[in-house]
């Protein structure tokens, strides 16, 4: 159970009456109801309520059903919405409270300083806030009822968002005479706990009435609709009670919330830890057995040389991509250089740039002059169009220009891409031809020595990683450039074996999501 709904069952039994236990020596809301009745009359009398002519009066039975009694003497059955306690009484809001709207001024009334205003958005985590208050003029007509008084209840009634629209707050202690927009409504208990209706306001069972009431987009709490809404009232000495027991309820809730989110967040980070690990276990090459059937690395680096030499004699590449570089081992099994940790016997640390070739994207300038919709532009591959956590780049949202091209980088389908700024050091694929601005590096020519799979899955490791980070460290600008990517170095298993990790790696990996 969330924190959330823990909070909402414990509201909605105090509004059942089921949170205290019922005290036979408290007054029944029906006595309640009579002095609420005078007190308004008083109130009238006095010209500081108007009489609600369409005020009903809801009463039990004897058949012990609910009724409500209109003003013309009318009387009609009326379903409740659950049992209350004996004692209690089912009433309207409007019976028992007066409730009006805020004050109504335009944009260019509001100014620096003067008459302060509260609107939706300063009731925050069912408190008021006066961090970003409205001000208006002081010669701004206000009427009586616009201004606002300790305890009275504020909700905000209309807004486009349905979180925020019968969100309340109590009023506290003024420094000043204040006000309110016309998007809030201000409830005036009588003779009612304003901490007890605040509570009503935020259960469950208020805040279905709102749901039903609200389909368009939208979402308001009419004064008609608040005024009709059915409210459980139970004795003043209950209201009480019930709100102490309520908040020392709701201590134990905020100490369960941070529990439940600590639990949460480790929730969400434990499969990403997990999957960290399978990853560092398979780039140690630990996850699967060595097969000595398997055709040798050496062999393959062979294979790789050969491939460069050829490529260099039809003036493909320079003489100085020629070079093999793995990190070698002497007659004692200790490497001639520092590698990251120990490998398979029939495994190879070897040079990046030995396996891949590593180009960075470009930008045509101003990007917007060379931006088109037409049907033949040619992808232009953000960062922007990436998903954290997905492997591969499958749509992009914009195109340029041929005319552009000649200033960036077109690679193809297949290609990975890695951040080479801001969120640096991330890999994609592309499932996409297009072009690339220069926050990428492109990485390809890998398919005679690397496993596509293989390679995602490496660039995605802390062996990575921590490379990188050790090649930036100290930058100002945290930027990663191709000959630093070209120098860090790669655990290289044979091809096969490079097969058999992937497939242990995504069936971990399948397994490890299925639990989540």
């Amino acid at each position: 159970m969330t924190p959330e709904q823990l909070k909402a069952s414990i509201l909605q039994r105090a509004m059942e009456g089921k949170l205290v236990p019922q005290n036979p020596n408290d007054e029944p809301a029906s006595e309640l109801l009579k002095r609420i009745k005078a007190e308004k009359e008083k109130l009238i009398s006095e010209g500081k309520i108007k009489r609600d002519k369409k005020e009903t009066e809801i009463f039990r039975g004897d058949d012990g059903k609910h009724y409500e009694k209109f003003a013309d003497g009318s009387v009609q059955e009326i379903d409740v919405p659950y049992d209350i306690p004996e004692n209690w009484e089912w009433v309207r809001v409007g019976n028992i409270c007066t409730t009006n709207i805020g004050l109504t001024f335009k944009p260019s009334e509001v100014q620096e300083t003067g008459i302060p205003i509260y609107k939706a958005n300063n009731i925050k985590n069912g408190k008021i806030s006066t961090l970003d208050l409205a001000f208006v003029s002081e010669k701004t007509i206000i009427k009586e009822n616009e201004w606002l008084n300790k305890n009275d209840i504020l909700m905000a009634v209309r807004s486009g968002s349905k979180q925020l629209v019968g969100k309340t707050a109590i009023v506290g202690n003024l420094k000043t005479k204040t006000s309110f927009g016309a998007f809030m409504s201000v409830i005036r208990p009588i003779s009612v706990s304003s901490t007890f209706m605040n509570y009503f306001f935020q259960s469950s069972h208020f805040r279905s009435q709102l749901d039903d009431a609200n389909t368009t987009t939208i979402f308001q709490v009419t004064q008609k609709m608040l005024k009709e809404t059915l409210l459980p009232l139970p004795s003043l000495a209950e209201q009480k009670r019930i709100v102490a027991q309520i908040e020392r309820a709701l201590k134990k809730v905020e100490i369960y919330a941070e529990s439940y989110n600590q639990l949460q967040k480790l929730d969400k980070i434990f499969p990403d830890k997990l999957k960290k690990s399978i990853l560092q276990y398979a780039m140690q090459g630990k996850l699967v057995e060595q097969d000595p059937n398997d055709e040798s690395v050496e062999v393959l680096l062979e294979k790789i040389r050969a491939e460069k030499q050829t490529l260099f004699e039809e003036g493909k590449i320079k003489k100085k991509d020629l070079d093999i570089s793995i990190v070698s081992q002497g007659d004692d099994n200790s490497y001639y250089e520092e590698v990251p940790y120990e490998i398979p016997e029939s495994w190879e640390w070897v040079r990046f740039s030995t396996l891949v070739e590593i180009v960075r994207g470009g930008s045509p300038r101003p990007i917007k002059d060379y931006l088109t919709s037409e049907v033949d532009g040619i992808n232009w591959i953000k960062i922007g169009d990436t998903e954290k956590g997905e492997k591969y780049i499958n749509n992009v949202k914009e195109k340029i220009k041929k005319s552009g091209l000649n200033k960036t980088r077109f690679v193809k389908k297949g290609t990975f891409l890695l951040t080479n700024s801001m969120s640096f050091g991330r890999p994609y694929i592309l499932n996409v031809d297009g072009a690339i601005h220069d926050g990428w590096l492109a990485i390809s020519n890998y398919e005679n020595s690397l496993n596509k799979d293989y390679l995602f899955y490496i660039l995605s490791s802390n062996v990575v990683y921590s490379q990188f980070l050790s090649l930036i460290s100290g930058a100002v600008v945290k930027n990663l450039n191709s000959d630093k990517v070209a120098s860090i170095l790669i655990p290289l298993p044979p091809l096969s074996e490079q097969t058999r990790i992937v497939d242990k790696i995504e069936q971990s990996f399948a397994h490890i999501d299925a639990l989540i």
